[in-house]
């Protein structure tokens, strides 16, 4: 008899242990069934993170690029010739003649269909006067150099060459 109640002793031992053991793995299953699904959700709601941050990149990107086209449509307004700025073009054109050495004098200023065309006279050096050319073709306003014509003179005496320039520059009009 000891024998048959050690028997079932183990067995219910056995069965408890099987039991444990069971309910144990059941819910190991339980939790990672629940971690897998926590970690799908965090790489879900990631992704959507992620393309939130991209849009936003975006939008701030062409919201730079919206500025920065204002800023050369702005700049684009300022460099055409207009009654408005007539007076400070003249008074470009003159300092950029001071400045290389060139005496300038503006003659008549013809209104043509698609903007002024300035007559210009100058005299100096021939340097100077390429350098007054190349301060025109760098001016903030939009200009074109149309038609220029060449004098030159040498004094014998100082022994000076000067140059004399008529110069058609064509302002565009807005």
């Amino acid at each position: 008899m000891t024998s048959l109640r050690k028997i079932l002793e183990y067995s219910r031992n056995f069965w408890s242990l099987g039991t444990v053991l069971i309910v144990g793995l059941l819910l190991i299953l339980f939790f990672w069934y629940g971690v897998a699904g926590a970690h799908r959700e965090f790489l879900q709601k990631n992704e959507e993170l992620s393309i939130i941050a991209a849009r936003r990149a975006n939008v701030l990107q062409i919201k730079r690029e919206h500025e920065g086209v204002n800023l050369l449509k702005k700049r684009l307004e300022q460099s055409f010739v207009t009654p408005d700025t007539i007076v400070s073009f003249i008074e470009f054109v003159e300092s950029s003649g001071r400045d290389v050495g060139v005496a300038v004098v503006i003659g008549n200023v013809a209104e043509t269909g698609d903007g002024q065309v300035f007559k210009i006279t100058t005299e100096g050096s021939y340097s100077a006067l390429i350098n007054f050319l190349a301060h025109l073709e760098n001016s903030p306003y939009l200009v074109k150099v149309a038609k220029v014509e060449f004098n030159q003179s040498f004094d014998a005496v100082s022994k000076t060459s000067t140059v004399r320039s008529t110069i058609d520059l064509k302002a565009a009009n807005p």
